[in-house]
């Protein structure tokens, strides 16, 4: 951050943007050495605030609002999927398929059998199609 302030401040004749973009590394600059010299507890005072105010932002959200967000988090979600490289995506789905076999190796007995029920009436209702 440094480095591209001191290259920014040096330049005479600045656009906008380049004023724009010194004068957030500079705000960033300021914040990081402020958090630096906090606890962790205010630290952690304030991601949990922060947090709060998202969560309650989310829910005043209207439902178009909370819709359009969750359709463009698919879409990056699936977007990385398919950028990822195939020893990456080896990995995840072997990850993926241990945590699903310990979480089937968890379950009680009632789960599985509610599980089973499910499966059977997804496949029935594949089938009907």
């Amino acid at each position: 951050i440094d480095h591209r302030i001191h290259e920014l401040e040096s330049i005479k004749m600045k656009t906008l943007s380049e004023k724009h973009e010194l004068k957030k590394l500079k705000a960033r600059k300021r914040v990081r050495k402020y958090r630096q010299n906090q606890n962790e507890e205010q630290r952690e005072a304030i991601k949990r605030k922060n947090r709060e105010q998202v969560k309650a932002a989310r829910e005043n959200e209207s439902h178009e609002k909370k819709e359009a967000r969750r359709k463009q988090n698919r879409e990056q979600a699936n977007a990385a999927r398919e950028a990822e490289s195939d020893t990456k995506r080896d990995a995840r789905r072997k990850l993926n398929r241990e945590q699903a076999k310990a979480a089937r190796y968890a379950e009680s007995e009632e789960q599985r059998e509610t599980r089973m029920k499910q499966r059977r009436e997804h496949t029935n209702y594949k089938g009907a199609h």
